[in-house]
Formats: C-alpha cells, structure tokens, sequence
C-alpha cells in the first residue's frame, strides 16, 4: 500500500505568536453577584407588568399589551423601563 503523505504547507498560525490571555480578577464573580442583587430592587413602588395584568384579567398577553397601551395613550398608566422590564404605573 502506498504511502502518500501530504507536504506539510505553512498556515498563517504557523507564525502565531502566543500572546498571554488577560486573567479575571479572583472575586469577579463574587463582585457580579452583588451587582445583579442590587438590581432586583429597581422595581417602583406599587408597579405591574404586562404578563401580570394579563394574569390579572384572564387575558392574553398581546391583549394585555394592547390595553395598557390604551391606558398610556389617555394618560392613566406610565411605563418605566428598568433594564428588560417594562413596568406600569397608575397616574
């Protein structure tokens, strides 16, 4: 059986020159743990969101979001926006 090996080709990392990776901080993660604490309460006072209004009054939550928009529209619901989370409040 003939053994035909292919010439080895010089790729671009054959010059790769290894460069150190930066290293986290030892308590990173203790250090993210706290930050994400502080944002579970950025929640305002006597707030609703879209999925609990749509528990509320039995609705879907495309309904939900069509009434609370009308809500804002005539001015009796504002809406903050914390992070991801939308939340509702009475005016």
């Amino acid at each position: 059986m003939p053994n035909h090996k292919r010439a080895l080709r010089p790729t671009a990392r054959t010059n790769h020159i290894p460069r150190n990776k930066p290293v986290a901080p030892a308590d990173l993660w203790e250090r993210m743990a706290l930050i994400r604490a502080g944002l579970a309460d950025e929640r305002p006072p006597d707030s609703f969101t879209l999925t609990e209004y749509a528990e509320k009054y039995s609705i879907s939550p495309s309904a939900a979001q069509r009434q609370v928009a009308k809500l804002m529209n005539t001015g009796k619901v504002k809406k903050q926006k914390t992070g991801k989370c939308g939340y509702y409040m009475i005016v």
